[in-house]
This record gives C-alpha cells, structure tokens and sequence, in this order.
C-alpha cells in the first residue's frame, strides 16, 4: 500500500495515534448529535452496499435490524442511516433537476425518514438542515470516536463500515459487497455504467485492497465481520448467507 512501513503498520491501523483531523467546515449537524461511540455495542449491524447480488433481495427481512445503507439504498428500503460520500451523488438527489429520472429519486430522498449521513468532504460545503456529517480523518486508521471522525477510505462501502465500528458494533454483516460485475451489471441500480469494463476492473482491485488491508486489525480486535454473499470476491472476511443468519 506504501502509507506505512511494516514496522508501525499495524499500530497506526489500530488508531493509537491520530495526528491530526482536518479542517471540517460543512455546514450540516454533526453525527454525535445523535449517536455515540457506544450505540450500537451489543447489537448487530447490517450494511447494504450496491452490488448487484441484491437485485430482487427481500429487504423487509431486515426492518427489525439496525441497516446502514450505501448511497441509493434509501430508493427501496428505509435504513436506519443511509451512507454517503460522494458529493456528485449528494448534489443529484439533493436537486429535482430536469429529467425524470433525477425528480424520482430526489422525491425519494426528501420522503426518507432515517438519518442521512455524509462523510464531511475535504472542502467547504453547504448541505441540507436534516442532514448528519461524520467528520473526516485523512490517516489510515480505526477510530472508535465519532468526536475524531473515521477513515473513509476510497469507497462508501469501506465508509460504511468504518462507521459501523466507530459506533460499536461487534457483529457486522455485508450485503451487496460482490466486488464483481454480474453479466453486464456492476450495481443492482442503475447510475452507473453498465458494461464490461477494465477500468471498473481496476477499480474494484483498489476498494479490495482496502478491506484486505484492514482485515485481520479488525478481526484482532474481536470485531466480527461477515460477508453474507458466498459468491463475493471479497474473501478476507468470513462468509455466510442471509437466511443462516436470520434464523440462528
């Protein structure tokens, strides 16, 4: 990865030192309004990310768990907090712009009832009054303190999960983590490009990397997570399916 020699790799993963957070300067509410770092200790969380494993999935079997969603995970079912980092993607359901598409899900945005959450960009921004900010640390790191922010890393699905942690979750499951296109499909919603794609190849190798990274800190630390796809490329953590889970 080249951030870290191998010597103080695992200690900065681990967050013993934070050296810094940068200047937060949204304009929102911050997360630990309404959350602490010890919310979600002894109960599981499930995170429903954008691969296209979920096409047709049943969400109402989760309406009794705590959710994160990821990004349009708010457009089929409502998560208890729906995750974000990409301001493109903020700037398009926030606007009912000119085609229909757009109107459709900003309507839907604006219906959402749980709590969406941003990952607080690196330059000034104005968002909606009803929207949450966690703040944003630039260093590698596990943050178990909302008041310090997380690592968002490369991708909402990472973000996702370092929130997960920082609110205390022991128990972690993942939805929709494929890490792989299913035909011509790199998402089980549209918004994206649906082709076969080198690039998105690439991509996908990168978002990999750094979960792998992460991984066995995180198992150290007595955190468990679980992959609920047995058909995923995200093989650093261990794998189950939705059904085993909901009925043990």
């Amino acid at each position: 990865m080249g951030y870290y020699t191998k010597q103080n790799r695992k200690r900065k993963i681990l967050g013993h030192k934070i050296k810094s957070l940068p200047n937060q300067k949204c304009t929102a509410k911050k997360i630990t309004e309404i959350f602490s770092n010890s919310f979600l200790v002894g109960k599981r969380c499930f995170l429903l990310a954008g691969g296209p494993s979920l096409k047709g999935f049943n969400y109402s079997v989760l309406k009794n768990e705590f959710t994160i969603g990821i990004n349009k995970t708010f457009t089929v079912f409502s998560p208890n907090i729906n995750y974000s980092m990409d301001l493109k993607f903020y700037n398009y359901i926030s606007k009912p712009g000119n085609e229909q598409e757009q109107k459709k899900i900003h309507a839907q945005w604006l219906d959402y009832t749980g709590y969406k959450v941003f990952l607080c960009p690196k330059k000034s921004y104005n968002f909606e009054d009803n929207l949450y900010v966690v703040d944003r640390i630039d260093e590698r790191v596990l943050s178990f303190d909302l008041t310090k922010g997380i690592y968002g890393g490369n991708n909402s699905g990472f973000g996702a999960l370092m929130l997960a942690i920082s609110l205390g979750s022991k128990v972690i499951y993942l939805l929709g983590y494929d890490f792989k296109m299913s035909g011509d499909s790199t998402h089980w919603h549209s918004g994206y490009w649906n082709q076969n794609s080198t690039s998105y190849d690439r991509k996908l190798f990168r978002f990999k990397q750094l979960f792998d990274e992460f991984a066995s800190h995180i198992k150290d630390l007595g955190i468990e997570i679980v992959n609920l796809n047995v058909d995923s490329e995200l093989n650093c953590f261990s794998k189950s399916s939705i059904n085993e889970v909901l009925k043990s």
